[in-house]
């Protein structure tokens, strides 16, 4: 078991309470030029030959400078616990509970599809560079939920580092649980999160469906299918919502309908897809919210704490 949860917000504060160790935080602070400078709130001889969990979070409505720097300060945190110099941790183990980069998940030089690999020419993969840097600044193993790499529960081994996936579903369906009618049918947007679609709505004994969709660009998407749902409720879960495009345009396509509430698992939500998921909120289209707590965000109800503390 850890001794330590070293965390940036109150994620990590509730990771060591449910575990029952302690928790010391890390501060974003930086010189007055504007460099970076993360600083552990710990004594050196506390941290020296114990467990520790580094469970640092990122929050909602991320820039392309917020998600920089979260990994930078994350990398550099890890670097600081395992450093023989400084803190010389025995273990670290990350809790990184949406894997950032991780939809960067294909060979850009070797997938099949010509329209992709043009698309990707020159791009790395980027959750492998994530999984390489993690792994040489000395973390035992990674802890993340439903990452887009690897969609189902289970481990794998990288770069000589263990990679835990859990899945958010568990979490999505305690919040349910007692807040559904029999008459509802969990939907995706898309056929790729159907299996998320399929666990949810087998966790919670419900029916499942999933709309089709077609990619125009980065930033469009094409519905290409529409569903009656014959006055039910409808939960519409998908694994990441981003920009909302895909979620919008699924909504277009949902005909008579009791209700929708919108769910998943990573709220990543920049200020375009926050704006635009409130906005269908606002005018009626949906009538509820819910993601889990892996990104700190305004409709994060559903815990994932539990997940990590029954593998611990």
């Amino acid at each position: 078991m850890p001794d330590f949860v070293i965390g940036n917000d109150d994620f990590g504060k509730t990771l060591a309470v449910a575990i029952g160790c302690e928790y010391r935080e890390f501060r974003e602070e930086y010189y007055p030029d504007g460099e970076p400078c993360p600083r552990i709130m710990a004594d050196y001889e506390e941290i020296k030959g114990r467990n520790l969990i580094l469970a640092p979070r990122m929050t909602q409505k991320p820039t392309k400078e917020k998600v920089a720097l979260y990994l930078h300060n994350s990398e550099r945190v890890l670097g600081a616990l395992t450093c023989e110099e400084l803190y010389n941790a025995n273990a670290v183990d990350l809790v990184f509970p949406y894997f950032w980069l991780g939809r960067q998940d294909h060979n850009p030089k070797t997938e099949s599809a010509e329209e992709v690999r043009k698309r990707d020419r020159g791009k790395d993969m980027g959750y492998k560079t994530v999984m390489r840097t993690f792994g040489g600044l000395g973390a035992r193993r990674i802890i993340t939920f439903d990452p887009h790499f690897y969609r189902q529960d289970g481990s794998f081994t990288a770069y000589d580092m263990e990679i835990l996936c859990l899945s958010g579903v568990h979490a999505l369906a305690r919040y349910f649980e007692n807040k559904i009618s029999g008459n509802t049918v969990v939907i995706s947007p898309d056929m790729g999160s159907s299996d998320l679609s399929d666990r949810l709505a087998g966790a919670l004994g419900l029916k499942s469906a999933s709309l089709t969709k077609k990619r125009i660009s980065e930033s469009c998407v094409e519905a290409k299918e529409v569903y009656d749902a014959n006055g039910a409720d409808l939960i519409v879960v998908d694994d990441i919502i981003s920009t909302a495009g895909t979620l919008n345009k699924a909504i277009d396509n949902l005909h008579n309908v009791g209700s929708i509430t919108v769910a998943c698992i990573h709220p990543v939500l920049p200020q375009t897809g926050y704006d635009r998921l409130i906005g269908l909120k606002n005018d009626g289209k949906i009538n509820d919210i819910v993601a889990t707590d892996t990104i700190n965000s305004d409709v994060s109800k559903a815990s994932v704490v539990p997940e990590i503390v029954k593998i611990l």
